[in-house]
Parts: C-alpha cells; sequence; structure tokens
C-alpha cells in the first residue's frame, strides 16, 4: 500500500493529457476549455485512480465528465463519457450483439481486473481498435448514428432537483422527475459497459426489429427510388457509385434546393435489389438519407395529359416510373369545399407544378427535411403547396400572388398554419399561442368566395392583407376571444367588438388566426411571463427568452406559426422581442395608430406595431393600421398639420440608402456591459450601409437642453438613461409617474366588457388572480394619488423637480427631448440613427438581471420623443442567437426609416429560420375546434 501512496504511476494509476471522447460529448466547439484533476477520481470499472476531465460542450449543455479510464475504454473502444463505441455511437451490447463477437471482457475481481489490463498494454492490444476487423453489418447500419447528436448533451433530469435543491418550480426548464419503473430505471456503468442487460441497448434492437423493408409497389413500371435528406456535399456522382452496383442505372437526378434526389433503374429487378439491400441504412459520406419508392403520377384528365403530356414530362427530364415518394396524396377529382385540409388541392394545381418543372415536384411533399422536434406527427408547411415556397420564406406577396394562379386558397394556408401550431407549440413548449380563434376558418371559407369571384373577375391584384393569417397580441381586443393581457384576472374579458386597429386590418382582407401569450399587463420587458401562459420561450434556442411583452408574437411568427403578428411597444415591446428572434418590428410615430381597445400600460407612450419576417410584409400591415385621427384617442391631435401618404409600400427603395446620411449612435452602443459579438456585429452592419451608399456620421449626440445638460445616453458615468432627462444638473426619471398604468387600465375596465369581473385594479388586487412578480408593480400603482397630469405633485416641485407628467406636448421634459433630437439631426442632415436593439443577447430562462439595464436600448429614446423606429435582423452570435439593428428617424418621418431599413435588408439578408421549427410533412386531420374563453391556471 506504501508503494501506492509514494509512487502512483507504479501502482498503475494514470496520466493523461487529453480524454478519449466521441464527438458528441466533445460538443460542436472545436476549442472547448476542459478542467484537468491528475487523480480527480476512480474509474467505474477498474477502480484505478485517473486524471479526470470535465467540459461544457455548448452553452446549452450539461457539464461533462469523464467516469473511466483511458485503459478500460481503450479495451472496449468506447467514450469515456458515455461508454458508447467511439465507431458506430452505439451500445456496447447493441455492437457485440451485431457483431456476433463479443471481445473479452474484464474479470470482476480487482486483481483480476488488473493483470488483464497490464497484460493487455503489454501485448499492445490497446494500442489498436480491438473491432478494427470487423466487417459493419446489417444492423450496425441500420442503428448507426454516423454524425454527432449534439442534442444528447442537453440537461433533462434537474440536478438541483435530484439533489433536493431545486427552487425554480414550475418555471425550472428541467424536468423534475426521474424513471422510477421499468428498465430504464434500473440503468448502471457497469451493466453498459460490459454489455449485458442494458437497457438502452434493449430498447434500440426493438427498434431495428420493427425497421421493415420497404415493399415495393403493385406498378411493375415504377423503377424510380427517391432520396430524401441529401446534403450539399453528397453529389449525384456520389449517389451513382452508391447505386451502380445493383444494376445498370438509367438516370440519378438530384434537386438540391430540396435535398433529395430520384435515381431511376433500367429494370425493376434493379430497383428491387437497391431498395432491399440499402433500405434503413443507406449512408453516403456519412451522412445517412432516406430511401423510398415512387409512385406513380396522378391519373390526369385526357385533354391535358395523355400522350403528349408525357412526351412533354420525359422531355423535360423527369425521372421514369414518375419516382414521386409513396405516401404523397392522391390529387383529388374536383375542388374540396370549406375547411379542406391542405393536401386537398385541386387537380389543376397538381398538373401545373409537374408541368413547370417535373422534379421540382417533389416540393409539394418534403420528405426530405424529416422535422427535427421528435414529434411523430408533424404539420404540412404553409406554402409548401407552391413551388419553392416554405413557411419560413412564405411572404405576403408570394402567398397573394399563389392565390391568384389558383394554386393555393385560404382554407389551404390557413389549415397549414393551424398544423403547425398544433405540430410545434405546445409540443416543444414554446407556449407562444394563448388561444386559436374558432372563427378563423369560417373567415378563411368568406375569403374563399371571394377570392373566387375576384379570379372570375379577371382581378390582376388582391387587397393589401388579403388572407394574411396574423397573431395578435392578448391585450389588444378581438371580438369572440378574451382580451386577457396575459393575467387569470381577466380571463373572461369579452370584447364586444375588435379594437379599431382590428377593424382596419380586417377590412384589408386579415383575418386573426390566434391570440398571443405575453408578459402580464405588458410588464417584463426582459422575459415573457404570465400567469396565465406561463413562459415564452425563444424559438432559436428553448433555454433562451424571446424579450417582453411581446415576446409570443415574436415566437410565434419567427417559428411560422402565422404570417405576421400584431404587437404594442410602450418602451419596448415590439421591437426588443423582434430583435431576439431575428424579426422586423416597428414602433410608428405616436398618433399614427390608433390605441382604442387596447389595454393600457401607459397611454402617454403605448402603441401598436407590426412584427413579420420581412420588412414588406411588417410595411403592409403598418399601412393598413394608419387610419383617420380617432376622436376616442388623444394621441391622435399629433396628426394635427401631418400629410400622411397614400401608402407606406412605395418607399420601399433597394436602392434607398445610397446618398443619405446616418448617425452612429455610439454612446448607445458602447454602454457598459455591451456584448462583444454585438459590438462586432455592429461593426459588420455599418459597413454594409457604407457598402449600400450610406454616409455615416460617426459619433453622433443629441445636443442643445435649456433645461439642463445634454443628454448623454450614460449620464455621465451614472449609468444608462432609460428614460431620463436633465435638469439642472440632475438626471429625472421620466418613467417614474406610476399613475397612467391605474389611470388606464381603471378607465379600460370601466367600459364594461361583457363578462369582466373585475372593474378596476383594485379589484385585480384583491383577488390576488396574478403573477406574484407582478405584484410590486400594482402595489406601486395603486399606492399613487395624483392623476397624471398633476405629476409632479407640488412636494416633489418644491424639490425641484420638473419632468414626467401627463402628454408628451405637456412635459417640458419630453419636449425639450423632442425638440433636440429633430434639431440634432437636423444640423447634421441626417436621415436616421442606428444603434444595436440590445447590447446583450437573450436572457437565459429563468434568469433576472438586477440592474435595471440588461442591455435593452429600446426604451431611451423613441417612446419619450414619439419617433419611429423599427428593428430589423443584424445577424447572429454565440449559439445562433439573433441580434438587432435599428433605425430610428424625427418623428412622422416613417417612410424614411422604413425605406432605410428596408434596402439594408435587401442589402444583407441576415434572417435565417430557426432550425428547431423545421418544414414538415406527416399529415393528420386535426379538429381546430377550441374555447373562445382561456381555462384559467
Amino acid at each position: 500500500m506504501a508503494a501506492r501512496l509514494n509512487d502512483p504511476e507504479e501502482a498503475g494509476w494514470e496520466r493523461s493529457d487529453f480524454p478519449i471522447v466521441c464527438s458528441t460529448c466533445l460538443g460542436p466547439n472545436p476549442f472547448v476549455r476542459m478542467q484537468r484533476i491528475e487523480f480527480g477520481g476512480q474509474c467505474h470499472i477498474s477502480n484505478r485512480p485517473y486524471t479526470v476531465f470535465r467540459w461544457r460542450p455548448g452553452n446549452d449543455a450539461r457539464y461533462k465528465k469523464t467516469i473511466i479510464c483511458q485503459e478500460v475504454a481503450k479495451a472496449k473502444n468506447v467514450c469515456q463519457v458515455c461508454l458508447l463505441d467511439l465507431d458506430y455511437g452505439l451500445p456496447v451490447q447493441v455492437r457485440d450483439q451485431a457483431l456476433g463477437q463479443a471481445q473479452e471482457s474484464l474479470p470482476e475481481s480487482d486483481a483480476g481486473k488488473e493483470y488483464a489490463l497490464n497484460r493487455m498494454q503489454a501485448e499492445g492490444a490497446l494500442d489498436r481498435n480491438p473491432y478494427e476487423s470487423s466487417k459493419p453489418n446489417e444492423l450496425l447500419m441500420k442503428l448507426r448514428r454516423p454524425e454527432p447528436y449534439y442534442q444528447r448533451n442537453k440537461a433533462k433530469i434537474c440536478t438541483f432537483f435530484v439533489r433536493g435543491e431545486c427552487k425554480r418550480g414550475a418555471e425550472c426548464p428541467y424536468r423534475h422527475e426521474m424513471p422510477t419503473s421499468g428498465p430504464l430505471s434500473e440503468q448502471n456503468i457497469k451493466d453498459r459497459y460490459y454489455g449485458v442487460n442494458d437497457p438502452v441497448a434493449a430498447k434500440l434492437m426493438d427498434r431495428a426489429n420493427k425497421m421493415s423493408k420497404l415493399t415495393p409497389p403493385e406498378d411493375r413500371t415504377i423503377c424510380t427510388l427517391f432520396v430524401g435528406g441529401v446534403p450539399e456535399d453528397v453529389s449525384e456522382d456520389d449517389l451513382r457509385d452508391q447505386f451502380y452496383p445493383y444494376g445498370e442505372l438509367k438516370s440519378v437526378k438530384k434537386v438540391a434546393s430540396r435535398s433529395c434526389a430520384f435515381v431511376t433503374y433500367a429494370t425493376r429487378e434493379a430497383a428491387e435489389r437497391a431498395a432491399d439491400e440499402l433500405a434503413n441504412k443507406l449512408v453516403v459520406k456519412g451522412h445517412r438519407l432516406k430511401l423510398l419508392w415512387g409512385k406513380p403520377q396522378a391519373p390526369r384528365p385526357a385533354a391535358e395529359g395523355g400522350a403528349a403530356g408525357g412526351a412533354a414530362a420525359a422531355a423535360a427530364g423527369q425521372p421514369s416510373g414518375s419516382g414521386f415518394p409513396s405516401y404523397m396524396p392522391a390529387a383529388p377529382a374536383a375542388e374540396s369545399g370549406g375547411a379542406c385540409k391542405i393536401e386537398e388541392l385541386e387537380a389543376g394545381a397538381w398538373q401545373a407544378a409537374e408541368q413547370a418543372d417535373p422534379l421540382l415536384f417533389a416540393l409539394l411533399v418534403d420528405v426530405a427535411l424529416p422535422c427535427q422536434n421528435g414529434t411523430e406527427k408533424a404539420a404540412v408547411v404553409a406554402g409548401q403547396v407552391v413551388l419553392e415556397l416554405t413557411t419560413a420564406a412564405l411572404t405576403i406577396a408570394q402567398a397573394q400572388a399563389t392565390m391568384l394562379e389558383g394554386r393555393l386558397n385560404c382554407s389551404q394556408l390557413v389549415a397549414a398554419y393551424l398544423q403547425r401550431i398544433l405540430a410545434f407549440d405546445q409540443p416543444l413548449q414554446l407556449n407562444s399561442i394563448r388561444a386559436v380563434n374558432p372563427a378563423c376558418m369560417e373567415r378563411a371559407t368568406q375569403l374563399d368566395a371571394e377570392l373566387a369571384a375576384m379570379r372570375a373577375n379577371g382581378t390582376s391584384a388582391l387587397p393589401s392583407l388579403f388572407c394574411v393569417p396574423l397573431l395578435v397580441k392578448d391585450n389588444i381586443d378581438v371580438a369572440g376571444l378574451a382580451t386577457t393581457a396575459g393575467s387569470v384576472s381577466l380571463a373572461y374579458n369579452m370584447p364586444p367588438a375588435d379594437a379599431i386597429a382590428v377593424a382596419l386590418l380586417q377590412q384589408r382582407g386579415a383575418l386573426v388566426l390566434a391570440k398571443t401569450a405575453m408578459g402580464e399587463f405588458a410588464f417584463f420587458p426582459s422575459f415573457c411571463l404570465s400567469s396565465l401562459s406561463g413562459t415564452v420561450r425563444n424559438p432559436y434556442n428553448l433555454g433562451r427568452t424571446p424579450a417582453g411583452s411581446s415576446g409570443g408574437s415574436a415566437a410565434g411568427t419567427a417559428a411560422s406559426l402565422g404570417m405576421a403578428a400584431l404587437g404594442t411597444d410602450t418602451g419596448n415591446s415590439v421591437r426588443g422581442p423582434s430583435s431576439h428572434t431575428a424579426l422586423v418590428g416597428f414602433r410608428p410615430s405616436l398618433g399614427l395608430v390608433s390605441r382604442s381597445g387596447v389595454v393600457p400600460l401607459r397611454t402617454d407612450r403605448d402603441t401598436i406595431g407590426p412584427m413579420a419576417r420581412t420588412v414588406e410584409d411588417a410595411v403592409r400591415v403598418f399601412e393598413a393600421l394608419v387610419g383617420p385621427p380617432d376622436p376616442a384617442d388623444p394621441l391622435s391631435q399629433l396628426l394635427q398639420n401631418v400629410s400622411l401618404p397614400a401608402n407606406f409600400t412605395q418607399f420601399l427603395n433597394p436602392n434607398a440608402l445610397k446618398g443619405v446620411r446616418i448617425g452612429v449612435f455610439r454612446q448607445i452602443s458602447e454602454l457598459p456591459g455591451a456584448d462583444p459579438d454585438i459590438q462586432a456585429l455592429f461593426e459588420d452592419a455599418l459597413e454594409s450601409l457604407r457598402l449600400g451608399g450610406a454616409t455615416l456620421v460617426d459619433q453622433f449626440t443629441i445636443t442643445g437642453n435649456r433645461l439642463g445638460l445634454d443628454w448623454d445616453a450614460n449620464r455621465g458615468g451614472d449609468g444608462p438613461a432609460i428614460g431620463h432627462w436633465n435638469v439642472a444638473g440632475r438626471w429625472e426619471d421620466l418613467w417614474a409617474d406610476q399613475a397612467p398604468f391605474k389611470v388606464g387600465i381603471d378607465a379600460y375596465l370601466a367600459a364594461g366588457n361583457a363578462s369582466t369581473k373585475h372593474r378596476s385594479l383594485q379589484d385585480i388586487y384583491r383577488s390576488g388572480e396574478f403573477h406574484p412578480e407582478v405584484e410590486d408593480e400594482l402595489l406601486s400603482a395603486l399606492r399613487t394619488t395624483n392623476a397624471p397630469e398633476d405629476y409632479p405633485t407640488p412636494a416633489m416641485k418644491a424639490l425641484g423637480m420638473v419632468c414626467g407628467g401627463g402628454w408628451l406636448w405637456t412635459d417640458p421634459c419630453r419636449t425639450e427631448f423632442r425638440r433636440n433630437l429633430i434639431d440634432s439631426m437636423g444640423r447634421l442632415g441626417l436621415a436616421a440613427l442606428v444603434y444595436p436593439t440590445w447590447n446583450q443577447p437573450p436572457l437565459r430562462v429563468g434568469d433576472r438581471r438586477g440592474d435595471p439595464y440588461d442591455g435593452n436600448n429600446s426604451p431611451l429614446i423613441a417612446p419619450h420623443t414619439g419617433s419611429p423606429a423599427v428593428t430589423v435582423p443584424m445577424g447572429f452570435v454565440g449559439d445562433g442567437l439573433p441580434a438587432g439593428l435599428q433605425f430610428l428617424g424625427r418623428p412622422m418621418d416613417d417612410d424614411t426609416v422604413l425605406g432605410l431599413a428596408y434596402a439594408y435588408e435587401q442589402l444583407t439578408q441576415h434572417r435565417k429560420p430557426p432550425a428547431l421549427f423545421p418544414e414538415c410533412t406527416d399529415l393528420e386531420t386535426h379538429d381546430y375546434a377550441v374555447s373562445a374563453a382561456p381555462q384559467a391556471g
């Protein structure tokens, strides 16, 4: 024993410089930082002390640690962490059974294991893979995982819960239960290593037994196989090399845009041999591909088909035997009426698609991009029925053009989005949708009738928002749906009529698809939480927040659960969530959009704004929101002597950057704590603006202040000016008065909606029907005794306070702020200012920052000056987290900032859809009947 303590190496203790790990456990970052602890633990198999390595394979991964020593790992050719085979990514038991040659196992006793390891080391057996001479058989080819599976690194069981220490309760993003029965509750390391009684291996073997071979179609003329999931680096020659051993090939055609290919054999026998040999085990260049039999073309009327049609298809290069996926739905004989499923297309649409490009006919069913979310029952993508259109890229203009061509109707488009909501929102816990509109399919059917009439009359253009399925934030009134503002206390607040904004949109042909979850009462700018809907997650990373309070509108639109959305923006709530979810979010100039029918947060700053995947779509929604002045909305008086354009889409010019001067607001982009990656993206954005022809005026500042010092984004070192103006050297808080919330919500509740239980904020507080995190905000508002116009109070004025009272035109600080912003931009001839929408990436779900400033730049200027501001995708940081660039203009210069944002978007094209919400295809008929009122709790 003394020898072991005094001389570890002589005792066989293991020193190593790097672990033996699989690509999955190592993680996607090749520069991962590891902790190396020499003799930091005992091997779970040999009991030898060894060098322990610990690291985190990704921002959202749990920490990994080696659990066996390297000699033990080499003996079985397994990873030191997960104990899976290094070549196949499979459990030892599966590999050994498949190869039929279980390798020599280590003895059970410590002395026997040590002797065996020493002998294997002396013979050099540990320096080579003991399985390298074994040829992989059919079972291994079926089950092997050739590429890293990083999803396995994500935490599932809450480790704090396991230790009895989790205090996050319902907000904890990890599971609070562990398997208590069944084989999976009895796993242990030794069984996994030795390959005996491994429940995971048994599960995989059972899956392999259920994998059936491809059943050849009855039609013997079909000689084509469909290959799905073909990546860019797999060429037609690579596929030809894989398939030619089974018989003479007639053609191999790859459709790169859809990641699929068609392989056609000269004989049916050769096709059957290939299908038998390669089914469930087709691997090319390390990529597992999907293999299916083709299906004959849908029958066509003789007038449009026949020999001439077949000859045309052949001339276009269509694979013989038709070769389309075997589960493609048959074309219906006639157009279906009412709320038809997405696949019930009229026969003419199928024929038009086939004649346009026979190879791209496969776009009608996307087997090449299976769902990555793990659900078996996925949804058809909106627009997938149209050539080269997918939900992630489908714009209003594209959808409407396809409708005019007769290849899509409104019911089909709405059904597609409903299917995606059902497949993704709750199964993935995105939690963006509070309630689906029970009248949406009825409205779609009405629009189908209008579409048929317009097409019959030869209409060349549809109303600007015709059949646009909109997601609406749940503080905006929609008749027939509760307006809850995210609170259980308003769960049965049923408005008798639409908000004016919603009515204007529906006049242009839009329909309300669903109400979205939101931060309760529009609180919480950095995350999205409510007593009614819980936590909304970011579609780009479900462990992150989409920001608030319009988080549901942002997450749902980014995940393509609707075509566009409405949010409200008091300080941040349209632009902040849009930036965090790679959307375009626009806060219009105060006064342009009516707020009648909106649960208010602060009526002196609230506005409705559009959220969409493109600038053009956001502008289409915005210009429909701009109606005549609303007598019930005091901000409408800002429209006096303002001449508004007939439409705003006329300002969408891709060359709008040329010759304009843009101010760079580095006071904001360089605030303390700014993330270096976002700052780097901002510099890239500035370079893009220069390339677009803009002249940048660096280090812009707002100068001039008759009340005190010039505005400074960092208040001279006192911290970010989230809403501050300087008076005689003091920075006064423009958000300090809480009376606007109390007065505004009391007025809304007093209006008397049909089912409202509570008529005042006091009633809501007494009921206790709200999330605990909003209690302080409610109490702060209830404790105010002044009216908004009476702030500052006489006592405050006696102390020299000036700012914060009433409307923009009655608050001297906001008036001064607005005037000096306009003058400072005018002196330099600037069309707009630019700065990052956020200086920090999205928060992790459950995190709360103690500092009032968390990188959110949206509340600094626009809410106080009434300026228009739009955020546009600027790129991605970290593990694919979006960042946004904000353009801010002078009040009522909405057309200018939108034009510049459009030109920047067209130049950079930064947006990409979230990978967690792919184009899905497994169809299922669902009942979309929903309740108009939510179930509290």
